[in-house]
């Protein structure tokens, strides 16, 4: 009803909310059959990742209000689930996955608040890697931080160099 109404923040908390319902309908499967499925974080990062492709549509069909709720969405839901998750590198990952979707998303759409809540997810993948980088991180990790970052800033440089009269009459 949500989108019939046009109104992003009721399917945004019903979004949120996804992953703890499908929690514990997983937990009544798993106990009454003694089997593992999945844990909460999974389907927080597979909510959030199908928040990221809504805001993606919402940009590509202009549909600006439901770009912010899908954008929080992804937002809310990653940052739950790295928190939740045993991997760090995996939380690094989708912090620079969400840093480049809002960034472009900002880009694209000529919305300063978005490239700022880019940049600033592209320094909180740092911090968290640094912390990573202190407890030993292997090479394939490593590798794997650099290239996720350089993808990032080859796709905001190109995009910026190619938009800068737009971004500068802002």
């Amino acid at each position: 009803r949500g989108w019939e109404w046009k109104q992003p923040a009721v399917l945004m908390i019903a979004f949120i909310v996804l992953p703890v319902a499908l929690n514990e309908l997983v937990w009544w499967i798993e106990s009454e059959f003694s089997l593992t499925l999945f844990d909460i974080w999974m389907s927080s990062v597979a909510v959030g990742s199908m928040g990221l492709v809504a805001s993606a549509i919402a940009t590509y069909t202009e549909r600006g209000l439901w770009i912010s709720a899908s954008l929080w969405v992804a937002q809310i839901l990653f940052i739950i689930s790295g928190v939740l998750s045993p991997s760090l590198l995996l939380f690094i990952l989708l912090i620079l996955g969400m840093s480049t979707t809002s960034w472009v998303i900002g880009v694209v759409t000529l919305r300063r608040g978005w490239r700022i809540v880019g940049f600033l997810n592209l320094i909180l993948a740092w911090v968290v890697a640094s912390v990573l980088i202190y407890q030993g991180m292997t090479a394939l990790a490593a590798l794997a931080l650099l290239l996720a970052t350089a993808t990032l800033l080859a796709i905001i440089t190109y995009l910026t160099q190619s938009r800068d009269e737009l971004l500068a009459s802002q």
